[in-house]
């Protein structure tokens, strides 16, 4: 392939496969993460923050794939929020244009839609910022408008819906909840959920959102477009999914969300933009992600 790509984020969950998929593929990859992340398949592996990459000493980069991001969705920094998804993130995007980048893909998320109807539809749906992590995305998609059309560059922006997979418990409280419940389950306590549990979300595998990746580094203009999978499970059925494939009975525990303004209750997006146009056809449902995992960590999930 002989392509250089640099990626962000490359230590955390995403970039973890999406730096296993490019050095694969025979891509020369320079990673920029974190020493306490994980250990990922790269060339050059960097740990300077977005203000300080080593831009000079690289090689021009054909492809940036942007993962990094500050996801603390209950975060009540506006300003860390701002710096770590908005001004630093620009401020990397200019460098690297300044240095002859002309291909950019970067992480949003379906967040940006808040609470209004669903499926959320690109270009159709309003934006709405519920919390600060979800103002930042909003943000810096509205840079990334004018930074395309400035710089001629192509940008592609990828609205993911909920990720989980495997390689993501670093992320902790903040690792998804298909994930914190196959951990709950597994020790053999009961998961935690928001009442009434009712509460649905588009589960998409990390696998998937790879594919969704190296499409957008192919695509040909600047567009921005929902990832997910078209598979929306509430936390109730997922629990019964989950404890019922890993064999074990297990009652859920419901607690009163304490933030009921900045939580997103339903998250169903409209996939025919990006199957028309990026040709993404995810490949799992939730009952096939979920037995992939079981497949590659045969449960083992410490």
């Amino acid at each position: 392939m002989n392509k250089n790509v640099l990626v962000t984020g490359a230590t955390g969950f995403i970039g973890y496969h999406l730096c296993d998929r490019l050095y694969e593929d025979g891509y020369r990859v320079f990673a920029l993460g974190r020493k306490d992340e994980n250990k990922i398949k790269c060339h050059e592996f960097y740990t300077s923050n977005l203000r300080n990459v080593p831009l000079k000493d690289l090689p021009k980069i054909d492809i940036c794939f942007h993962l990094a991001a500050n996801n603390d969705t209950l975060s009540k920094k506006e300003s860390d929020m701002m710096e770590a998804n908005y001004h630093s993130s620009s401020f990397l995007f200019k460098g690297l244009s300044e240095l002859g980048c002309n291909r950019f893909v970067y992480a949003s998320s379906c967040s940006v839609y808040g609470n209004q109807p669903v499926p959320f539809v690109e270009g159709e749906t309003p934006l709405e910022g519920l919390n600060f992590y979800a103002k930042s995305k909003i943000a810096f998609e509205k840079f990334i408008k004018d930074f395309a059309s400035r710089t001629k560059s192509v940008c592609v922006g990828l609205r993911y819906t909920n990720v989980y997979g495997t390689h993501e418990l670093h992320k902790k409280k903040r690792s998804s909840m298909i994930s914190q419940i196959i951990q709950k389950v597994h020790r053999g306590e009961n998961p935690v959920i928001f009442k009434d549990g009712s509460q649905d979300r588009d589960w998409v595998y990390v696998n998937d959102v790879i594919d969704a990746n190296l499409l957008a580094s192919r695509y040909g203009e600047s567009e921005i477009f929902n990832i997910g999978s078209g598979d929306v499970v509430s936390f109730n059925n997922l629990v019964a999914l989950i404890s019922k494939k890993m064999n074990k009975k297990v009652s859920i525990n419901y607690v009163e969300c304490p933030f009921q303004g900045a939580f997103q209750r339903h998250n169903s997006v409209s996939l025919d933009k990006s199957r028309n146009k990026l040709k993404y056809l995810p490949r799992y449902k939730v009952d096939e992600g979920i037995q992939d995992i079981k497949f590659r960590l045969g449960w083992t999930f410490n």
